[in-house]
C-alpha cells in the first residue's frame, strides 16, 4: 500500500455509518475527506445520502475533497471519488486505511474490499494498493 499520507494539517476524515436499520436508511457506509475548516460543519456531519436532498448539494464548492463507499454487509466497496485536483495524492488510499481502522475499531461495520465491478482507473487505483484484487468484471 501507498506510504503517501494525508495532509492532516489541511484534511480531516469523517465516518458516516450505515443507517440500513432505519426506515428509507442507506446500506452502505462512508469515509469522506473534507478541509479542515469544513469538517465541523452542519452540512459535512450530514450523512451523504441525506446531503442529495439538501440544495447546497448541487454546488461543488461544498462537496468534500474524497469518499469512500462500502456496503454495510459484504463490504464491497461501492464507490470512490477523489475530486480532480486532490488526485494522486494518496487520498484515496489514505481513505482506504481509515476504513480499514474503523472496520477494525467498530463494532458491526464490515471491512471494506475492493468490488469486482472497477473502472479503468478504480482498476489503476485498487492495482496501486498492493492489495489482492478479485477478478475484474465490466
Amino acid at each position: 500500500m501507498s506510504q503517501r499520507a494525508l495532509n492532516t494539517e489541511q484534511f480531516g476524515f469523517l465516518f458516516h455509518g450505515s443507517t440500513h436499520r432505519e426506515m428509507g436508511g442507506k446500506p452502505y457506509h462512508t469515509v469522506e475527506v473534507w478541509p479542515r475548516e469544513k469538517l465541523e460543519s452542519e452540512y459535512a456531519q450530514m450523512h451523504p445520502g441525506e446531503r442529495l436532498r439538501d440544495p447546497r448539494s448541487a454546488d461543488p464548492a461544498q462537496a468534500p475533497a474524497a469518499s469512500l463507499s462500502w456496503h454495510h454487509r459484504s463490504g464491497e466497496i461501492l464507490g470512490l471519488y477523489t475530486n480532480p485536483e486532490h488526485q494522486r495524492q494518496g487520498i484515496a488510499t489514505a481513505m482506504l486505511g481509515e476504513a480499514r481502522r474503523i472496520a477494525g475499531d467498530t463494532r458491526g461495520v464490515t471491512q471494506p474490499r475492493h468490488s469486482e465491478h472497477r473502472t479503468d482507473s478504480g482498476e489503476a487505483w485498487a492495482r496501486s494498493t498492493g492489495d489482492r484484487l478479485p477478478r475484474r468484471r465490466q
